[in-house]
């Protein structure tokens, strides 16, 4: 059986030229110099050169400088059969510009063994290799993302530990006090209101509330802070005299717990344009840490100088204490982050008094910075806070001149709980004033007409109409325009209190309210001026 013999029209040079003219890869062959004796036309349309312009140069001449070790590299080891044959690099367009390609070479040998030449093809892979660096970088921008996953994850477990040991905290905390204040309110029921036991009973009363009012007030400012919600009412200060009047604040709790505390002052005046309540408020978070972590027979340091080469001023409290552990330093100054956390708790608190004192100090511009060499071993907290260049003398601008008003007055308390508004009452008939109280604002409004008040003291939720509602209903009123108006909330945002100015209210005070500081506030209060100190 014959097998047919097919024939065809071209020759195997045509057929060459057919397949070399019409490849997408660039097709060349060198000589044994690698010098390009042969370029496929494909080569114009790759490299927008003409075939003839790339004949004679060598390989090495298009290839980028960068590129060019490697190439040569990669040439020999295809010379000594090493390698894959394949090397991928950036070949300079004829426009200018660079393509990143991918070669194959093969060596050619005679029958004798020796090198001929070479044969390569080229591929533009410049689209495939955008497409791999934008991987690699997505790939790189993931890692990122996932590192910084891991590390929010880190943060959000330590956060929720931080939460449940101050959700802790806080019910320790809160029911202490509300135990002893139980008990006390017992006691005065079985007792005579003037027996030792009813003296005592009271005398926890006081200090019990105190460290409640103190608990929602660092709660309520760790807030302020993190939202950026407080307002600095910035004047000239002297700091010596301020430290000095805090440090005199809380001498008795140091001579009580029989811990020696020291000032040494700035040989000099230090004036800072400054909230001189909030740097009393810092100075006595300090102290409060300090007397807290520091037992009997040991010593506190606060020490006020002048930073010349920083022109700042620094307050620094030094004690012998407890100590801090070194790895809790750079946390100390977050918030609800205790240095002891312990069951018995003997020390308290909320963690929250370094925070507050952090937050308010960069609020004034300034920092805080915690040094302790170990447990048992004392601890340094210092503030620097900016001295301002020159002190205006505007302490005449910033103090009101107020007429006391010291005779009584008649004051209306509008408060729908019964027994705070009957309490209050109690306590500014004993101050000497003439009071009566209605439990809504429509009810207000109308005895406003019958009793003419000198102070309104209005709660804001009330039922019905609000205390701000009360509050515009009395400013619309020209009879009523000499009243001076206070909100009693237990809304004490600044936003509450801005609101409430708006309103028409000229003061706005947090529940629990202090008698004594109430006091002081109607003892300036001029009912012709409406004038506040």
């Amino acid at each position: 059986m014959e097998i047919e013999k097919k024939s065809y029209s071209f020759t195997p040079e045509e057929l060459l030229h057919t397949i070399t003219d019409n490849m997408l890869d660039m097709l060349f062959v060198t000589d044994n110099h690698f010098m390009i004796q042969f370029a496929t036309p494909s080569f114009e349309k790759g490299l927008g050169v003409k075939t003839a312009d790339i004949e004679g140069t060598s390989i090495f001449e298009r290839v980028h400088p960068e590129d060019l070790p490697y190439v040569q590299r990669k040439v020999k080891e295809a010379l000594k059969g090493e390698g894959q044959g394949t090397a991928i690099f950036r070949y300079r367009h004829g426009a200018g510009h660079y393509i990143w390609n991918e070669a194959r070479g093969k060596v050619l040998y005679n029958n004798k063994g020796q090198i001929t030449g070479a044969v390569f093809t080229n591929r533009d892979i410049t689209e495939r290799k955008k497409v791999q660096e934008c991987l690699a970088d997505q790939a790189k921008d993931l890692e990122i993302a996932l590192k910084k996953a891991e590390s929010a994850t880190k943060e959000l477990i330590q956060s929720d530990h931080n939460k449940n040991q101050f959700l802790s905290s806080l019910s320790h905390e809160l029911r202490n006090p509300l135990a002893s204040i139980t008990m006390s309110i017992s006691m005065l029921k079985r007792v005579a209101s003037d027996s030792e036991q009813a003296k005592q009973a009271q005398a926890i009363l006081e200090r019990q509330t105190m460290q409640l009012s103190r608990l929602v007030d660092d709660l309520l400012d760790v807030t302020r802070i993190s939202q950026n919600k407080i307002e600095l009412k910035k004047e000239f200060v002297e700091l010596n005299g301020l430290v000095l009047k805090a440090v005199e604040d809380y001498k008795p709790m140091f001579y009580e717990k029989e811990v020696s505390l020291e000032v040494h002052n700035s040989s000099d005046p230090m004036y800072l344009q400054a909230d001189s309540a909030r740097i009393t408020q810092v100075v006595g978070n300090l102290l409060h840490n300090a007397l807290k972590f520091t037992e009997k027979g040991h010593s506190v340091q606060v020490v006020v100088l002048k930073n010349e080469e920083s022109k700042e001023a620094e307050i620094e409290v030094r004690d012998n204490g407890q100590g801090i552990k070194k790895e809790l330093l750079p946390e100390i100054l977050k918030p609800f982050v205790q240095a002891e956390v312990s069951l018995d708790r003997i020390h308290g608190g909320l963690g929250m008094g370094l925070s507050i004192v952090k937050g308010i100090v960069e609020l004034h511009g300034g920092r805080v910075s915690v040094h302790s060499l170990g447990l048992g071993k004392g601890s340094q907290i210092k503030i620097s806070v900016p001295i301002p260049q020159e002190k205006e003398n505007n302490e005449e601008k910033n103090t009101p001149k107020i007429e006391k008003s010291l005779s009584p007055m008649k004051i209306m308390v509008i408060e729908d709980i019964a027994d705070v508004a009957e309490i209050l009452c109690s306590l500014l008939q004993l101050l000497g004033h003439t009071v009566t109280s209605v439990s809504d604002g429509s009810q207000g409004l109308e005895e406003l007409k019958k009793f003419n008040p000198d102070v309104v003291l209005c709660d804001i939720g009330l039922p019905g109409m609000t205390g701000f509602e009360v509050a515009q209903a009395i400013r619309a009123n020209p009879a009523f325009k000499e009243i001076f108006l206070i909100a009693l909330s237990g809304y004490a945002q600044e936003e509450d209190k801005e609101r409430a100015m708006k309103a028409g209210f000229d003061l706005h005070l947090a529940k629990p309210v202090d008698l004594d500081h109430l006091e002081q506030i109607l003892s300036k209060v001029k009912a012709s001026a409406r004038e506040i100190s």
